[in-house]
């Protein structure tokens, strides 16, 4: 029995666009890229990888490593995670839920989704357009919910890229409430470029993934509430 070929992978070209991407492009792309299979082998390899704080310049290298499901962070990988205070007590832990549940920190990075809201279920797959920053350029992408965690001191999720995105990984996205009462919120990531072109950018790259990073904390730390 002949083994499936690989999914092609999107130029750097297909990837990026000049005019914001309709919401009818970014349906086509949620359902073509529904039927691929994530673009790296080590799903969840962002659970139990403890965060750090401040948000720091990711470590690069295939030693880098942690408890996840999968055992090992993907080999090559840049490691970015960091963490910001959401208050104390149940109602603070709730609003982190539910800045969760409303994808706030994406929506302050003024992230395009497809849905708009998408589940925190495994298997939800999400197509997504974001303006790179001072340029005149979208960036799209498709990722898919690998791992939702809802537990009475913990809530968040992990999503990890499909074909169609430019970079090869996956991201998780957590509230906790440590036993003080204390609420944080945390992101770990663990990836790289899915092109060559992008790989040219090198430092760029990073320094645009910690930038959203930061942003995402500062907009899931602001939401409103339930």
């Amino acid at each position: 029995m002949t083994a499936a070929p690989a999914p092609r992978r999107p130029t750097t070209a297909e990837l990026l666009h000049l005019r914001r991407p309709r919401a009818d492009f970014l349906h086509e792309l949620r359902e073509q890229q529904a039927r691929e299979t994530p673009s790296y082998r080590e799903v969840g390899a962002t659970l139990g990888t403890p965060p750090r704080d401040p948000l720091r310049r990711p470590d690069r290298g295939p030693e880098a490593s942690g408890p996840g499901a999968s055992g090992t962070l993907p080999r090559g990988s840049a490691h970015l995670s960091g963490s910001a205070p959401a208050g104390a007590g149940p109602e603070a832990f709730e609003r982190a839920r539910e800045a969760l549940r409303a994808w706030a920190g994406h929506r302050a990075l003024g992230m395009a989704l497809s849905p708009e809201r998408p589940e925190l279920a495994v298997g939800t797959t999400l197509a997504f357009a974001v303006r790179l920053p001072a340029a005149p350029l979208w960036v799209t992408g498709a990722c898919r919910v690998v791992a939702a965690i809802d537990e009475p001191d913990r809530f968040g999720f992990a999503y990890g890229t499909l074909p169609h995105h430019p970079e090869v990984g996956e991201e998780l996205f957590l509230a906790r409430r440590l036993p003080s009462g204390e609420v944080r919120l945390e992101i770990t990531a663990v990836s790289r470029p899915s092109t060559r072109l992008l790989a040219l950018a090198g430092p760029l790259g990073r320094l645009l993934q910690r930038r959203a990073a930061r942003i995402y904390l500062a907009g899931l730390s602001a939401f409103p509430g339930a």
